[in-house]
């Protein structure tokens, strides 16, 4: 099987990425606010979920998402492709012991069987990703949870889109984005043998983030 390369494969491999993710996106007010708002809006759509429900938090990263279901009372699987987010995610929520466990892995190809978790999480990894590779992830995501999951989506609305190209062009960032249309976001789900249960919007017309329930 050939495998897709894709700079999100490796944008992440670093000691230094690992120790400055959550300080240069979520420190600042504006960072604050928005690791709340994803928090509270991914909480009310896992809400039917029992405590001690095991849930996969796929790129787990620095273990910010892994956390917040943790205080929830789940228990976390935090999977990433780079082994410097899971050794920080690792320390970082060393008190919570056996209710979490991390592991690297390929989100094109997880290594569980079938039904092996009760739901999962995927957030701040589809823009990264190129749609193709998305839909692949999806019927993993699919293939390895017993019931509904979250994932966050990035819209390519015209106000919340031209935000992110202007900060990328002032930070000289030339990494690749791949937003979406809402009516292509319904088909990339449906091609992935998914429905829309439910969806979130972060903040209307100035977030580009979307957040689903997924079936």
């Amino acid at each position: 099987m050939v495998e897709l390369s894709y700079p999100a494969r490796t944008a992440y491999q670093s000691k230094q990425a690992a120790e400055t993710y959550d300080r240069l996106r979520f420190q600042s007010l504006k960072g604050k606010w928005l690791d709340a708002k994803e928090k509270k809006l991914i909480g009310e759509l896992l809400g039917f979920l029992p405590p001690g429900s095991r849930i996969l938090d796929l790129a787990c990263g620095t273990g910010r998402i892994s956390e917040y279901l943790l205080v929830k009372g789940y228990e976390v699987w935090g999977v990433d492709i780079s082994q410097e987010m899971l050794d920080f995610a690792t320390k970082k929520l060393s008190c919570f012991e056996d209710l979490v466990k991390f592991h690297k892995v390929d989100a094109e190809n997880l290594p569980f069987e079938e039904k092996s978790f009760d739901s999962a999480s995927c957030i701040r990894l589809m823009g990264h990703i190129p749609p193709v590779t998305r839909s692949k992830i999806l019927q993993e995501l699919k293939r390895v949870t017993r019931g509904p999951f979250v994932v966050a989506y990035y819209l390519s609305e015209p106000v919340a889109n031209t935000k992110r190209r202007i900060k990328k062009f002032l930070k000289g960032d030339k990494s690749p984005w791949f937003p979406i249309s809402l009516s292509n976001l319904k088909q990339e789900i449906n091609s992935a043998g998914l429905r829309i249960i439910e969806q979130k919007r972060v903040q209307r017309f100035f977030s580009e983030t979307i957040i689903l329930l997924l079936n």
